[in-house]
This record gives structure tokens, sequence and C-alpha cells, in this order.
């Protein structure tokens, strides 16, 4: 064999001089058109002697490419590759020249280069199978050129097939080769669709033996494109300008939409569309991302992209601010995949959002879901998520039965804070429907009657009165629900006041809110306490006993006032109205009360109300001790001057309570109907004319008459201008 080996070189080294182009000399044209016959001869006995060892090649040669996938990876046969599963086969690896190639290679090109040396179906034949050999010696370029001359000219249609076909697998090797750069991919995919478009033209198209690249076309192609689209998106990815990079970004969207639209079999047609939102969303075009997996969540309900396209679309409509759509496609996405992680997170964000738009029924809908998937899970998370619904309520009933339910359901399962919360807000709502005031003093449950006239023993007829005394009548009737009300309350705090020290009560998202109840619950008992002391009042000038029952007869519990607040001796109304007993510790009780609620008035609504029961529970001590004063001797009558200054000094004062709660309380804005209120005592109170003076002037008794009500807003300009120059 070795010596057969050698002598077949030999054979093929001598033989290149006399067809080679470097010849040393010429042979006359008479010579060269006749070669001699030993020589043609000697050819052709070195062709069958190898071509018996090597084959002559003539059929399908084995395809070393891979089966690829719609996109332009190779798979295994018969199915896409996907994730968790084994990698499919790769590109199988150029086997090594059989050691009789090369000589037969050149053999061939010998043999070719004679004109007369065959008939052109023996030429064809020879291309086909030195291709063949070109690329087993490695030398593809040259054997890729004889591929296409073989499937141009080859009058056998059946082989000029088989050429194709390996033609396609060497340039599928070339493109699909994982040491590929981006842009060798590319370029290697346009020559792969170059040929394609090529070949369709030609007739071995259409041939019987050219049924599997008519098959494998689509295939490629779409790969070739996918590619070219994912190549797009890598430059755009790696684009340092931002104008650029937003094009290629387009371009790569517009390629995956294009490649959707081409291939309706596509066997990964969901994806497309994914990809394309990617890239839409990438290049800033996010209404268009939107609508790229809306019809990706229509069409492939199935997909495996459909989780995370329902959640990227909530996702991109919240960061534009449409809130309902949002909404929408996170309740769509935690009823699809409620056992997902992520679920929990988007079944809080559509509650969220819901009570923020104040959609009552939808919040509802909403928080009825969200307990079913979680609140065994999590009982606590589930009741602070039920309460959210509770703020969208309009209607008292309404409020009344939900915070109902919620303590039957949750009771204290929602955590001490929660509690808190609920009892404080279910007690302010039962005090508020048990009051029966057509026009209560600022939220206080009493109407104000005109009392008697502060009267003068005077000889002259025009000196008439001036001030016209007040008196409070209570309309919150005792009854079981006015019982239950301050018996929440005072729930409310003592819980507070149990778990102070938990960390539990104070968890973030819930400070304010805390802190509101506790107001409220706070002002809720100083309120009572202050109606009960008006109840007990048996005319003015006497005020009640503050040891009397405070509400309904089957109750013995007594008030609890909240009283941290310090108040200087000369501040207390005690001090100031020359008060002592029973009567005058209450009243500084009460004081203290309102004044630990106002202590704290930049914070929460309660806080501003009770700045206006501090001047309310002055006004009322003046009504409640002057019911006819003192009378002086002399020529012209004078109140003695004890009466004076108490009356003075409590004036004052509540007229310097007032000031403080329009000037120091931001939290009065948020209620017009008080912050009017505030302004217009104050301004009463600075306008009203002493008792005590020389110079009574006549008709000021609509000094004393109840402030008008008003739309929010102070109508009288006169008023207004007045309030800007006496108010800082």
């Amino acid at each position: 064999m070795r010596i057969a080996q050698l002598t077949a070189l030999a054979l093929a080294l001598a033989l290149l001089p006399s067809v080679g182009a470097a010849s040393p000399a010429p042979a006359p044209a008479s010579t060269a058109s006749a070669p001699t016959p030993a020589s043609i001869e000697a050819l052709r006995a070195e062709l069958r002697r190898l071509t018996a060892i090597l084959g002559d090649g003539q059929g399908p040669a084995p395809a070393r490419a891979c089966v690829t996938s719609y996109a332009g990876y190779c798979v295994a046969p018969g199915a896409p590759w996907k994730k968790g599963t084994p990698r499919p086969p790769k590109t199988q690896p150029r086997p090594a020249p059989r050691p009789e190639a090369p000589a037969l290679v050149s053999v061939y090109r010998a043999y070719l280069e004679r004109p007369d040396a065959a008939r052109a179906l023996d030429r064809a034949a020879a291309r086909y199978h030195l291709a063949q050999l070109l690329l087993e010696t490695g030398e593809t370029d040259e054997g890729i050129a004889l591929l296409e001359r073989v499937t141009e000219s080859d009058p056998d249609l059946e082989r000029a097939a088989w050429a194709a076909a390996l033609l396609l697998d060497e340039l599928v090797v070339r493109w699909t080769a994982r040491d590929n750069t981006p842009a060798r991919a590319v370029a290697t995919g346009a020559t792969l669709r170059e040929q394609l478009t090529r070949l369709r033209a030609l007739p071995l198209w259409r041939h019987d033996a050219a049924a599997p690249l008519r098959e494998r076309e689509p295939l490629l192609r779409a790969g070739v494109r996918w590619r070219e689209a994912m190549a797009r998106h890598e430059e755009a990815r790696v684009e340092r300008h931002p104008a650029l990079a937003a094009r290629g970004y387009l371009d790569c969207a517009e390629a995956f939409i294009a490649l959707f639209n081409d291939f309706e079999d596509h066997d990964r047609a969901d994806t497309l569309l994914w990809n394309a939102a990617r890239c839409y969303e990438a290049g800033g075009l996010v209404v268009a991302a939107i609508k790229t997996r809306a019809r990706l969540v229509t069409a492939f309900p199935e997909s495996e992209h459909v989780e995370r396209a329902t959640l990227d679309n909530a996702e991109s409509y919240l960061s534009l601010t449409r809130f309902e759509q949002a909404a929408g496609w996170y309740e769509d996405y935690a009823r699809r995949y409620a056992k997902r992680l992520e679920a929990r997170a988007a079944l809080e964000r559509v509650i969220w959002i819901r009570s923020e738009l104040g959609s009552s029924d939808a919040l509802l809908e909403a928080i009825e879901l969200y307990e079913r998937y979680y609140a065994r899970r999590d009982p606590a998370r589930a009741a602070a998520v039920r309460w959210r619904g509770y703020a969208t309520l309009r209607d008292d009933d309404a409020r009344r039965a939900y915070a109902e339910a919620y303590l039957k359901r949750y009771a204290r399962k929602g955590g001490p804070s929660r509690f808190v919360v609920v009892s404080a807000a279910l007690a302010k709502l039962l005090w508020d429907q048990t009051c029966r005031a057509r026009h209560p003093e600022a939220g206080l449950c009493v109407d104000r009657d005109r009392g008697d006239y502060l009267r003068f023993p005077v000889a002259d007829p025009k000196h008439v009165e001036n001030h016209v005394l007040k008196q409070l009548l209570p309309q919150r009737p005792a009854s079981a629900q006015r019982t239950r009300a301050i018996e929440l309350a005072r729930v409310s705090i003592v819980h507070h006041e149990r778990h102070e020290s938990s960390d539990e009560l104070y968890q973030q998202d819930q400070v304010y809110e805390l802190r509101a109840a506790l107001a409220d619950a706070q002002l809720l008992l100083a309120d009572a306490y202050f109606e009960h002391l008006v109840e007990t009042s048996a005319r003015p000038g006497r005020v009640g006993d503050p040891r009397a029952r405070p509400w309904a007869a089957n109750s013995s519990r007594p008030i609890t006032l909240h009283e941290r607040a310090v108040i200087p001796r000369e501040a207390r109304i005690s001090w100031v109205a020359k008060l002592q007993g029973p009567r005058a510790d209450a009243l500084d009780r009460l004081d203290r009360a309102y004044a630990s609620i106002d202590r704290d008035r930049r914070m929460t609504p309660a806080s501003a109300t009770a700045c206006i029961r501090r001047g309310q529970l002055r006004e009322w001590v003046i009504d409640s001790m002057f019911e006819r004063p003192g009378v002086c001797a002399g020529p012209r009558p004078r109140v003695c001057s004890v009466e004076k200054q108490r009356y003075f000094a409590l004036r004052d004062n509540a007229r310097e309570h007032y000031r403080r709660c329009v000037t120091e309380t931001p939290m009065l804005g948020a209620s017009p109907e008080l912050f009017d209120y505030a302004a217009d005592r104050h301004l009463r109170l600075r306008g009203d004319l002493a008792l005590f003076q020389d110079e009574i002037i006549p008709d000021t008794r609509w000094l004393a008459e109840p402030a008008p009500v008003r739309a929010g807003v102070i109508t009288d300009y006169e008023t207004a201008a007045l309030l800007g120059q006496t108010i800082e």
C-alpha cells in the first residue's frame, strides 16, 4: 500500500509540469492540441485506481451541520431545545483528510484542465467529487466556488441538488460556528440568504432530490433574520450614543415584527413578539411595547412569556401614570398566577391603586381576592389590606358594618396598632351618629340657645344691654351606642398603653395612622367629659358635678382623660377665672386633656379640633359664670372690679387660643369649616366691646350670635381684611 501511494504521488508530480501554467517552454500549437495518448491513459488509470480506494463521490454527501431552529440555533432533531434539557448535538467536526485525498485532488485538477479529457457529464461528476475532496482537505473557499459552478452548469439535476445540499451544509457550518462574533454571524448569514435566493431560481430547486432543501429553507431564512435582529440588539446595547442606541433598538423591534408577519407558522412566534416588545421598551417606545405584549397575551395565552408580559405591561402602565390600566393588568396577573411570589405584590399594588383612585367596588373585590389567597398564610398582612377598603366607603352605615366585620373576623390578629386604629375609627363613627344637634359647635354636639341679657341698672334709657348670655344645650342622648363608642375609645387607648413598648406597635407604615387614631380616641373621651359637664349644669352660673355618671345608666366606669400636658398655674382656667373646688378641678382636668391632644397639633386633625375646644371651654365658662353681674353703688353703676378682671382674663385667654389655632395649626387648613370657626371666634372676641367701659355703644348684641355657616372660605372682605391686620 505504501508503494502504491508513493507511485501515485510521483505520477501526479510528473504530470503537473505538463498541465501547469509554469511550463518552461510552450509547445507548438500542433502538439499542444493533441496530448500524447500515453499521458491521458495514465491519468485515467490513476483516477480509476484512486477512486477505487476513495470512492467516486457520486451521491449525497454526509451532512455536518446541525439542525437549526427558527431562531437560527442548533436544536435536537424534531423538537426545539428548552432550558433544563440536555444540549442538542453540536456541529459534527470535520474528519481528518484521508491519505489519498491530496493525490486525488491533484489528479482531478489535472484531468479537468484538459478540454478533451472527458465528456461534459464526466467533467460535472469530477467537479462535484473534487469539491467534496477540497472541503475534506480544508480548502473550503475553493470547494464552495466549485459547488456553485456545479449547481449552475451540471445537466444532471439530481447531482446539482446534491451539490446544493453540500453547499448549504458548509455555509450553515460557518454560520452556526460557536466562536462566531455577532458581525461574522451576520456576514455569514447574509451569504447563506443570498445562496438560498440564487438556488431557488435554478432548475434543480424543483427536482425531487431538492425536497429536503425546500423543507429546510424557511427555517434557514427565519434563522438568518432572527440572528440579524439579535445582532442589531447587541449593537444597540453597546452603543454609547443615546440616539444611535435608540435607533438600533427600533431596528431590532421592526426586524422581529417583520419576521413575525412573514412566518405565520413560526414555532417561536410568541418569542418574536416578546423580543420585539423588549427592543421597543429599550428604545423608549413604551406604548409600542405595551401593544406588542398585549398582542402576545391575546394571540398566545399558553406561551411561556405571557406571565412576564402581563407583569411588564402593568409596570409600564404604572410608569405612564395610567393607573386604571395598570391595576387591570396587575389583577389579571394575580388571578392567573396566584402561586407565584410576584402575585401577592401585584395584588397589593391593585389594592393600593384602587384605594388611591377611590374605586370602592373594584377595591373591595380585590381585597376579597387577597383574603381568599393569603388570609390564612399571613393574617396580619391580610388585616392591613382589609382595612384599606374602609376609607373608600362614603356611607356611614356601610363604614360601620365594614369596621364591625373587621373586628369580628380579625380582632387582634392584625396586630396591636391595627386594632387601636380600627377601634378608634369605629368609636368615632358611633359617636358622630348619636349627635342630634342642628348646628354643632365645631363638632361639639350642643345647640346654642340665647339666654338672658346681661343687664345693668342704669337711669339713662339709652344705655341698653350689650352682651347676650349663651346657654349650651346637649343634644347627645344617653344610649347603648353612645356608651359603646366611649368604651371603644377607652379600649383603644388602654390597648395602646399596654403595647406601647412593643416594636409591633410602631410599624413604619402605621405611625401616622396610629397617632391620628389615638388623638381621635382621646378627643372623643374629652368631648364626652365636656358634654357631661354641660349636661349636668343646671343653669348658667353653675358648673355641673363632674363626679356624676357621665353616660348610660348601665355603665359605672368613669371617664379616664389623657392628661399628660403640663399647664402653668397662671394659664389654668381655675386661676384665670378665680375658681376653686371640684368644679375648678374638673375644668382644669378637661383643659389638660385638650392640651395633651393639642400638643401634637402639627400632626393630626384631632389636635386642631382640641385647640378649638380650649377656646370653647373658656367661652362656656364665661357664659356659665356671669348669670347676672354684681351691682356697685354710685350715680353710674359699674360691675365690681373682680368680676371685670375675671371676664376680661377669660375672654382674652379664649381669643388667644383661637389665634393660635389659626396661625400655629397647619392641620386646621384641611378643614375649612374649623378654620372659619376659629377665625370668626377670634375676630368676634377681639371686636367685642368690653362690658365695663364707661361709654356703652348700643345695639351690639350681634356679637354674641352664632357664627354664620360658611362655604369653606371667608366671603366677607372686611372680615378678611381685619383678619389679615390682626393675626400674625
